[in-house]
């Protein structure tokens, strides 16, 4: 599997002309942008994407998958936007916030938002039709309004590499190679390899449902891609909702490890906990 490259020095959304191509039929496609006039994450919220600041891009694939199966790529594109930055941070870990963010996950700088995931699909009679994988990873310093100062970057970070052309071709690997696993082994691996990634397995979070807050024990992502949550008289299966970063603490080290992508080839099966 292997991604053609489509590089523009602007666009209002890398999404945006990602489904655009997959409408005309293309498939296999990442398309990256210097910057993002219109950048959006989920639920419609802006994204910054200062000119240079980052790396902007979104991977076009029309997987063989059924359509209830799809919100499982949303913590497929986590695991490898984790493996992939993870592998350039040496003092820092980072850990995932369920569904789509990457957040440091402890030190001064814990709970900053270092990317974003947004997943967008069409489906038809029940299947995937083509799915847009959208990143947004932070590598220079630079001013993310749109974060209300939760954002931080990999040079502040202390990135091995500071080039954003350079963390395109690990994120495509790390990507692939997730696909890959998909194809040949099917979808029930992810959950578990989201989990062992996740930012505050087992304690006391918040989830904000539009005007109602649901707290509770964070159990991690179901098998079909839900959050789990276990109330005071029954666990919770949630699908879409917002979990409060100040919640999510240093990571439990038996349940949670920012390094797990050097323990193992890319392209292989996690290893069981």
């Amino acid at each position: 599997m292997r991604f053609r490259v489509e590089r523009h020095e602007a666009l209002s959304s890398t999404n945006d002309r990602a489904l655009e191509l997959a409408r005309q039929g293309q498939e296999l496609v990442a398309v990256i942008a210097d910057r993002q006039t219109r950048g959006r994450g989920q639920r419609g919220k802006a994204w910054s994407s200062p000119d240079k600041a980052g790396l902007y891009v979104s991977f076009l694939i029309r997987p063989a998958l059924e359509a209830r199966r799809s919100p499982l790529l949303t913590l497929l594109a986590g695991v490898a936007v984790h493996d992939a930055v993870a592998s350039q941070l040496s003092a820092v870990r980072v850990g995932l916030k369920w569904p789509n963010d990457l957040l440091v996950a402890d030190g001064p700088l814990a709970r900053r938002k270092v990317a974003g995931i947004l997943v967008e699909s069409a489906t038809r009679d029940e299947t995937v039709e083509y799915v847009v994988i959208g990143v947004g990873l932070n590598v220079a310093r630079a001013e993310h309004s749109s974060d209300d100062g939760r954002a931080v970057s990999l040079e502040e970070l202390g990135a091995r590499e500071l080039s954003i052309d350079a963390h395109y071709p690990a994120l495509e690997q790390a990507l692939v190679a997730r696909l890959e696993d998909v194809q040949s082994e099917g979808t029930e691996w992810i959950a578990a390899a989201f989990n062992r990634r996740a930012l505050g397995l087992g304690r006391q979070v918040s989830v904000r449902l539009g005007d109602s807050l649901i707290r509770g024990t964070f159990l991690g992502a179901a098998a079909d891609g839900g959050l789990r949550i276990q109330g005071h008289q029954a666990e919770q299966l949630i699908h879409s909702g917002e979990l409060d970063p100040a919640d999510l603490t240093e990571p439990l080290p038996l349940l949670v490890d920012s390094r797990a992508s050097l323990c193992y080839p890319s392209r292989s099966r996690d290893p069981g906990p």
